[in-house]
């Protein structure tokens, strides 16, 4: 068994995951301006099979173009895009329109408490799949 540090409930039964984690796991961080994916010229140094996102969704007006297309063009296709955000935040409920009225794909929204030492919070769980093709 693996610590947890953190629960998600999301008012249904846990999901147990039986694989074993592996003893390492090569992720990649990348700093970019999201404004610069806007650009129809902008190629990705690489796509993700994985993109994870938290805390990503600061407002509607500014963000939320360049977030979804950094989003959309470093996710592999047949990749995914986990992204979490507080609810209630601005923008949030307009992620999801964001990633697929502009660039299709599949967008699933999940609402769930996140309990840690400091209690619990509302959180947004968006998970973006694209399209086979960007």
């Amino acid at each position: 068994a693996y610590p947890m540090k953190a629960a998600a409930s999301t008012g249904r039964p846990a999901r147990r995951h039986s694989a074993p984690f592996p003893e390492s796991v090569a992720a990649t961080a990348v700093e970019l301006d999201w404004s610069d994916c806007l650009a129809e010229t902008f190629e990705p140094h690489a796509t993700f099979p994985v993109v994870l996102g938290a805390d990503l969704v600061h407002d509607e007006k500014y963000t939320l173009p360049g977030l979804a297309a950094a989003v959309v063009k470093h996710t592999a296709p047949g990749g995914v895009a986990y992204l979490m955000c507080a609810k209630g935040r601005p923008g949030v409920e307009a992620l999801p329109a964001a990633l697929q009225a502009t660039y299709g794909g599949v967008v699933e929204r999940e609402e769930m408490s996140v309990m840690n030492s400091f209690g619990a919070c509302e959180v947004v769980l968006i998970t973006y799949t694209p399209p086979t093709a960007v």
